[in-house]
């Protein structure tokens, strides 16, 4: 299970909407952080957060306006729009996993 895990991508798809055309604006991560509805992607150590149910899938934090605003932005990256909805995904550094 561990090597299916490993190849497994959940970012991949047509319901991403990349929007790189946001990246090149200034005031695309204030414009995120202001909208409620934006959802984060939270990685550590180059691992992603999963939902385990019929089907596996990439866990969202929503309501995270004050963690994005703690964040060091240089930590933020732009993934697209989900569902209408901005996505970030925020790295965190450490040796151990934040809680």
């Amino acid at each position: 299970m561990t090597e299916r895990l490993e190849r497994l991508n959940v970012f991949a798809g047509s319901y991403l909407d990349r929007q790189s055309q946001l990246r090149e604006r200034e005031d695309w991560l204030a414009d995120a952080i202001a909208n409620p509805a934006t959802v984060v992607v939270p990685v550590w150590q180059e691992r992603n957060l999963f939902n385990r149910g019929e089907t596996l899938h990439a866990h969202f934090l929503r309501d995270a306006q004050v963690l994005l605003r703690a964040t060091d932005p240089r930590h933020i990256v732009l993934l697209g729009e989900f569902r209408g909805a901005p996505s970030l995904m925020i790295e965190f550094d450490g040796e151990a996993a934040p809680a």
